[in-house]
């Protein structure tokens, strides 16, 4: 997470290690699917789709921009998120990663308003999206937040 914010690149051994352990995770889910249960059901079809649902968007956003808006070590973490939370709750830290990288650079824009000696942050300046992915997978496998219906829920309050 710090790497990525240094350095602007996700270390392909920590990638592959949380990949690893998806698959991991992944294996034990099917064995116990099929010894346990007798089957799989069409819902965790979902969830052993789920890496390649949230690996192609951000595979296709980095080919289109050849690198410029997102990076492929993102992609492969996404890989990595949907191994080990699932579809739904994949989907979930994805919007809740954007949510929490939104807030943290208009924090960024509006603290080199108020204060100019601190650099000149703008539209244009790189922001990391790893440690916005990392802390949301982080909060959604503790937590099992479920950002979809507090959207839901915020707006028919509206």
């Amino acid at each position: 997470m710090v790497y990525d914010v240094r350095h602007k690149i996700i270390p392909n051994p920590f990638v592959y290690t949380f990949i690893g352990l998806g698959f991991l995770k992944l294996a034990m889910f099917l064995y116990c699917k099929f010894s346990v249960f007798g089957g799989v059901t069409t819902f965790d079809v979902f969830d052993i789709s789920a890496p390649l649902v949230l690996f192609i968007p951000f595979a296709c956003l980095f080919l289109f921009s050849q690198g410029r808006w997102i990076g492929f070590g993102d992609a492969k973490l996404a890989f990595g998120m949907g191994l080990i939370l699932g579809f739904v709750s994949g989907i979930n830290a994805i919007v809740l990663a954007f949510w929490i990288g939104t807030v943290w650079s208009v924090y960024l824009i509006v603290k080199s308003k108020m204060n100019p000696q601190s650099g000149q942050v703008g539209l244009q300046t790189e922001v990391p999206f790893a440690p916005f992915l990392i802390l949301a997978t982080i909060i959604v496998f503790f937590t099992n937040i479920d950002v979809m219906s507090l959207n839901s829920f915020l707006f028919y309050f509206k």
